[in-house]
């Protein structure tokens, strides 16, 4: 009995020692690459918002690979209150290696007051990959001033300048 304690005594001394039926933790380190929005996957490059109108807002880039057509929504989520903003053509899709220009109108609204903010939602989904952003850009689109005229300064031009001819607004059926 004795021989058989020392031998089960012996046989567990080796197996923990060994890790025999014992668990033992590893982590492992995950790195993970950011690079600007014009050298990503879906590389977005914004093409200026210096001005109101119509305009080109950004330009979209597919640098998935040849093999990865990705379906694109863009929509404006937000605007801070002194400005409306619409998208008025985009890219519905976007093949391998192609970009296309998002392009939108902006106005200002009676509370602009400078730099106004637009957000942009972008998303697009391909065969085996998902992309999700949303981008916020400052726009230069103040309400123009009510007293300019129509050259955009405050002060007449020359004669048969159109800043200082008026006209009256005649409908179809003659009335005013």
């Amino acid at each position: 009995m004795r021989r058989l304690l020392a031998g089960l005594a012996l046989v567990l001394a080796v197996s923990l020692a060994v890790g025999v039926g014992s668990y033992t933790s590893a982590s492992r380190g995950v790195d993970v690459a950011v690079v600007p929005d014009d050298e990503a996957y879906l590389g977005v490059v914004p093409e200026g918002f210096d001005r109101c109108g119509r305009l080109a807002f950004v330009t979209l880039y597919n640098r998935f690979g040849e093999n990865v057509t990705l379906d694109v929504d863009v929509r404006v989520v937000d605007t801070d209150g002194g400005l409306r903003a619409a998208i008025v053509e985009a890219p519905a899709s976007l093949g391998g290696g192609e970009s296309g220009v998002v392009k939108g109108h902006l106005t200002p609204t009676d509370g602009a007051a400078g730099d106004e903010l637009l957000a942009l939602a972008i998303d697009a989904d391909g065969e085996g990959v998902s992309v999700s952003l949303r981008r916020t850009y400052a726009v230069a689109c103040a309400k123009a001033d009510p007293s300019e005229s129509a050259r955009g300064r405050g002060t007449p031009g020359p004669p048969g300048d159109l800043s200082e001819r008026s006209a009256d607004l005649v409908r179809g059926d003659g009335t005013g």
